[in-house]
């Protein structure tokens, strides 16, 4: 498994989820299909949105080898969900100029199908929701550690800056004696009679 097999998977489901889209789009009245039906295809662009956003990471990114056979398995399993959506899309929504007989033909196999592009809808965002909290880990996880780095460099910086400069300063703005000692040795303390 490879990066690049990745890459290829997000972009196969991209175009998957891109064909359902315009499928719906190019129906001239949607208003006749059940709710199912416009809540996912309400959601597709946001989808598709993530997706590129998830593939632009995955390039600039690159995986472990544990990572991608893992989001390998995973893809996969959301590019069999996604024909099987585009293909339901496909089946049942009317294209532009069908016929009144098509069209209460298409309407009749709606009926069926809309749970089915429902549960279809939610494997796919659980899907996208593990790519996505894996790459907010790896992300955060990151971005924490260059905060550290920052954080360790100034901290050293200031350690230096603290070293060049005496440690202690003693200051008498009252009346009376000050004795300041530094190093080993006695301290004799004066004291007024």
């Amino acid at each position: 498994m490879s990066g690049a097999e990745v890459i290829g998977l997000v972009s196969g489901i991209i175009s998957l989820i891109d064909a359902a889209l315009k499928i719906y789009n190019a129906a001239s009245d949607a208003s006749g299909l059940p709710s199912d039906f416009r809540d996912v295809a309400s959601r597709l662009p946001l989808i598709n949105e993530s997706l590129f956003t998830a593939r632009q990471a995955l390039q600039d990114e690159p995986e472990t080898p544990e990572a991608t056979t893992a989001l390998t398995t995973m893809l996969k399993a959301c590019t069999t969900k996604a024909v099987a959506l585009q293909a339901i899309f496909q089946a049942v929504i009317p294209g532009e100029g069908a016929k009144r007989l098509e069209r209460y033909s298409k309407a009749l196999k709606t009926i069926p199908k809309a749970g089915k592009v429902d549960g279809l809808m939610v494997g796919i965002l659980a899907d996208l929701q593990v790519l996505a909290v894996h790459r907010t880990f790896k992300t955060v996880t990151k971005a924490q550690i260059e905060q550290l780095i920052g954080q360790a460099a100034k901290g050293h910086e200031s350690e230096v800056a603290r070293q060049a400069s005496p440690s202690m300063r003693f200051e008498n703005t009252g009346s009376g004696y000050q004795v300041v000692k530094n190093g080993d040795g006695s301290t004799f303390n004066i004291t007024h009679k």
